[in-house]
């Protein structure tokens, strides 16, 4: 009896199925996407927890995205925008006037400034927000065009972050110099001749 000859030539590997091979792929990508999983809940997670999913999603995709200059209430302000002047915020026992709002939904450096805000390694989770009295100088308020909207102040004095909406608090020392000049490119203060 004779042995019956091998389905490929002499010299030539066996072949490898294409179920296998789609199997492998298949897995592949399995494994990846945990892994992304993974690893975006490890950047992500803290701070979802504390700006809450609401806010965190309008911080990352809101369309409208305003930046307000803030001075406390009974400061002389020489605003171009007169409603602006008009709004006024409580917080802390602080009163806040809007001197200056500015739509920055397009501005440049926006996108780099909202995949910050919902990242764990821009902001110090060790310091305390209790060593220094902010004055809450700016503000970004995101909002969906609708109903929602989230407000975020910023103090530059203490590189401090507050969530109007839920009173989280946190030291944004990491990302507060590229903070503040993005708000400081989009809302400059006039100098006058007095004031100089």
């Amino acid at each position: 009896m004779t042995t019956p000859s091998p389905a490929f030539p002499p010299g030539m590997p066996p072949t490898v199925s294409g179920k296998h091979i789609i199997l492998a792929l298949i897995t592949l990508g399995l494994v990846g996407g945990i892994i992304s999983q993974w690893y975006y809940y490890t950047i992500q997670h803290r701070t979802l927890e504390l700006w809450g999913n609401e806010s965190a999603g309008l911080m990352l995709n809101a369309p409208l995205v305003d930046a307000l200059r803030l001075v406390p209430a009974g400061t002389p302000t020489k605003s171009n925008d007169p409603e602006a002047a008009r709004e006024r915020l409580l917080i802390g026992g602080q009163r806040l006037v809007v001197a200056e709002r500015k739509d920055v939904s397009t501005a440049e450096g926006l996108l780099s400034l909202r995949a910050s805000l919902i990242v764990a390694q821009s902001f110090d989770w060790s310091r305390s927000t209790e060593d220094c009295k902010p004055e809450w100088a700016y503000a970004l308020e995101f909002n969906d065009g609708e109903r929602q909207t989230a407000t975020l102040l910023f103090a530059p004095n203490c590189d401090l972050l507050k969530l109007v909406d839920n009173g989280a608090t946190i030291s944004a020392r990491p990302i507060a110099k590229g903070l503040l000049t993005f708000l400081k490119e989009q809302l400059p203060v006039e100098h006058t001749a007095a004031s100089r």
